[in-house]
Order: structure tokens, then sequence, then C-alpha cells
């Protein structure tokens, strides 16, 4: 194995490693631009210039794989001035408005001229001025003033995704990113471009001018918008989430998340469900009148169980483990069913990249979960259309986001509880509607199609009038003269995590 010598301290590495990774390894950072682990390397920007002993001139970093005896040195005086010339070349035609820029307090540009600069430019020549503000799709926004042409959006089209969308034109100061005549930058994971860029030449319109960076608190969270379980950050602000990043996970989305899934977080914003409803009537968005909704359910629920009418539980493929723990406990233990009917949601399309066909975020866990509690499970569409839907009286539906299929003819269900975070079909239907806490809202672990068992942490307060699924339904069932058996979120977390099988490739 090569032995390189980096500022005065040997390490031992595999060959063909880079001096940044050899640095890395001693815990030496060295500042980039265009470099990142997951593009192939360009060695355009230069800013990784370092001193190698015997060699005529700075090398980059990022590019130059070790030899064995290797002398490296990334403070000397000629590394320190290369890359502060570097930056004085970058930061001539610059706007530097960072005032206004949303990438200010996260802007690596920012970041490398105090760190390695902080001094006034000494040229003093007319900046050359460029289009801003150019919508490049429908989610990115361009400003050809702040780009350092670093081509890490470009790399990323062409080699992560595969659409080529982005391009550079023309040629020295007047290089340019741009789509092709007549196109629009409408791939899948074009936000991915805007995490890349390390300025603020390429921005989420969506995010854009929203909320300042150093306002926002990052929760590590799990998109729930198909079954690939990717891993982000929640970012939020006032109570009110603002935006979804991507957050590395090599074993599972790497750096990378879907435009679709760190925007669908708006429509719970336009449809949450803030109160509890009876027979349609609003109730004060308080946690009182949630939970005295709640007894209203149990004494309906018990009426038709005095009667011998039977009650099935909906469950909805987006709950947390958690969560489907508490229910189906309650289906066997209060409604005395071994029968759960499960809901997943429809409208799934899978792409090369990250996102599966599957758009449920729990599928897989929720169903291993109903088998390790001996429960049989039947699809809901399925079922309805069955002669067997004419036996049951009642409905407990948690979660939501389901398809609604039609009621068979000679149904004769009279009640409907729906514990739900936002007003849906299925809440349109309830004549007694519960409100819980939404994906973000709420702590729980989810099982994505590999079987992966992760955590979500809450990124935002739910309202007040939203109440956990395991503290309703332990209520209903102390009404109902039953108990779950688990009363804290503790013991029911332990107990769902114990039955899923939280083994090796689970992070929960």
């Amino acid at each position: 194995m090569p032995v390189v010598t980096i500022d005065s301290r040997q390490v031992d590495v595999e060959p063909g490693t880079t001096i940044l990774k050899a640095a890395l390894k001693l815990g030496i950072d060295i500042p980039v631009f265009c470099y990142h682990d997951g593009l192939p390397v360009a060695a355009n920007c230069r800013m990784c210039l370092v001193e190698v002993k015997g060699s005529p001139k700075p090398l980059p970093a990022c590019e130059v794989q070790v030899r064995d005896g290797m002398e490296v040195l990334t403070r000397s005086q000629v590394a320190l001035d290369a890359r502060k010339a570097v930056l004085e070349l970058i930061l001539l035609n610059h706007p530097v408005d960072c005032p206004i820029c949303d990438q200010a307090g996260e802007c690596v540009l920012q970041d490398h001229y105090f760190e390695h600069s902080a001094t006034p430019s000494r040229i003093q020549v007319s900046k050359v001025h460029k289009a801003k503000a150019v919508p490049l799709g429908p989610n990115v926004m361009l400003d050809r003033e702040r780009c350092i042409n670093c081509t890490r959006c470009v790399r990323f089209c062409r080699e992560v995704s595969g659409s080529r969308q982005l391009t550079q034109v023309h040629r020295g100061n007047h290089t340019e990113i741009a789509v092709f005549p007549g196109r629009q930058f409408d791939d899948p994971y074009s936000l991915c471009a805007v995490d890349l860029c390390p300025v603020g030449a390429l921005t989420s319109r969506d995010f854009r001018f929203r909320q300042r960076a150093w306002s926002l608190e990052s929760s590590p969270a799990i998109c729930p918008e198909c079954s690939r379980g990717c891993n982000v950050l929640a970012d939020a602000a006032n109570g009110r989430l603002f935006r979804i990043r991507p957050r590395n996970n090599p074993d599972v989305n790497r750096w990378w998340a879907c435009d679709h899934g760190r925007l669908a977080f708006r429509r719970f914003e336009e449809r949450r469900a803030d109160r509890s409803l009876v027979d349609y009537k609003p109730q004060p968005p308080t946690r009182q009148a949630t939970l005295e909704a709640a007894d209203v359910a149990a004494g309906r629920l018990q009426a038709i169980r005095s009667n011998g009418g039977r009650i099935l539980l909906v469950l909805s493929s987006m709950l947390s483990l958690e969560e489907g723990f508490a229910a189906l406990r309650f289906a066997s233990s209060i409604l005395g069913e071994k029968l759960v009917l499960l809901a997943p949601r429809g409208g799934g399309t899978a792409d090369s990249l990250l996102r599966t066909a599957d758009s449920n975020a729990n599928r897989s866990g929720l169903t291993r979960l109903a088998a390790a509690l001996g429960l049989e499970t039947a699809d809901l569409a399925g079922f309805f259309a069955s002669p067997s839907a004419a036996e049951v009286a009642g409905l407990v539906s948690a979660g939501a986001e389901y398809e609604v299929p039609p009621l068979p003819a000679g149904a004769r269900i009279s009640e409907a509880v729906a514990f739900s975070h936002c007003l849906d079909a299925v809440a349109d239907k309830a004549t007694v509607l519960l409100p819980i806490p939404g994906h973000f809202e709420k702590d729980g672990h989810y099982a994505n199609c590999d079987g992966r068992v992760q955590r979500s942490a809450s990124a935002i307060a739910a309202p007040e009038a939203a109440v956990q699924l395991h503290v309703l339904l332990s209520r209903i069932a102390s009404k109902m003269s039953g108990t779950l058996g688990y009363g804290d979120m503790t013991s029911v977390r332990s107990a769902a995590l114990s039955l899923s099988g939280t083994g090796e490739g689970s992070n929960a």
C-alpha cells in the first residue's frame, strides 16, 4: 500500500486513492467547488490545488492519485496563494449579492472566501453582466451571474439522472449553464442540481425567498412518497415546513431525492385536518374536543358490538410501524377480528434511479407486522367486491390517502370512524373524524422496499387537536371495557420494532 506524507503526517492508503481522499483520512479538509463524492471528477475549479514536492506547479487534489513516498503540503504558501488567486478570479464577475441570495448561510463560496481570502479584489473593472432569474424549468431558477461553472449540475444530469438536459454554452467569462433550445429543465430530479450548486446560481422556485437558511431547523426524516424510504432532512421554522432535502444514506438513496417527494408536503398543508368532526359537524380545534369525539366514537362502536355487528379495521399503508401496531392490537383485542383490510395508495410510477412503483411508505412493514400478530389481511377493494362486505356494520379507518371503493349493494355500514391527518376522500365519508399527527409531525419507523426499518423524526408540532393514534385507540378501548396492553409510546415502539425484526440493515 502506498504511504503518503500530508502536512508532515503519514498515512497508508489503497492504490488509486486521490490526494483529497488521503487527506480526509487524516482529517485534513481541502476546499473544493467542483468535486462531489457522487459525481465524476472534473477538476475544473482548481480550488483544491496543493503543493506536491517535486512537482513544478500545484496539483488538483481531487484528481491526482497518491504514489508511495509522495509529500503533499496543503497549507504551504504556494497552496494558499493558489487558492487565493482562484477565489479572486471567481469573484471578479460575481455579483456578491449575498444579502438577497437564498444560498446565504449555506454558500460554499462565502465559506471559502472567509477561510482562504478575505481580502478585497485588486482588479477594479466592470463586471460581466448576465441574465438573472432565468426559469430553467418548473422547479429550478437560474442566476447566471452567480454561476461559477463548476459543472456539478451538468455532470449530475449526464451521469446520474441521465436526462442530459443541462449543458455549458459560450466561452471564457461568457460561459453559461443552459438548456437546449426549445427544451426545459423538467428532470424528475432537477432539485438535486440545486443541492449540488455550491453557490446561489440554481435555486428552488418553491423555496426561493421564503425563509433564510439560518432560521431553519433540520430534522432527519423518511420520505413517505414511495416504498424506497429515501432519507431526507425536513427543514422547518416557526412551526412550518419549508423544504425537504436528501440526506446521504449509501444503502438507500445516496445523496439524491426526487422532486415529487420533496414537494409533496405542500398538499398536506392545504388539506390539514385541524379539528375533529362528528356527523360532519366541526368541533372546537382542541385536544379535549378530540378526546370527547373519541368517546362518541367508542359509544357508537360499542353499540354495534352489543348488537352483534361486525367492525373491521381499514389500515392505511402510510402509517408508521408504531401506529400500525396499535391499530392491529385494537382490531384483535377490542374488535375481536382476525381480518384486517389493507388500503394501499395507488398511482405509483417507478423510474430508473430511486422511485418505486409502490407509492406506499410502509406496506411491507405493516404486512409483516400483521402476520407477526397472527392476523389475516385482505385488500380493501377486493373485500368490498365480495359478498362478505354485506356483513360489516362498522369501519375503523386508521390513516389516510387511499382510494375508497364504492360500497357494495346491500351494505349496512352505519358507522365509519376515521383517524386521519388530512381531509381526503376517507375523511369525507367518516361519521366521526379524529385528527392525528401527519408524517412530519411525529416520530415513527417505516420498513422500505428492501425491508430496512428506518426512523423518521418529527420536524414540526401537530395542531392542538391532533392526538397520537395509540392514545385515541387506548381511550376508545377503555370506554369499550378493554385495553390495548400498551399505555405509552415507549412500550408501543418497543413491541412494534420487536415484531418487525429490526435486524441487520435497519436504521431504527
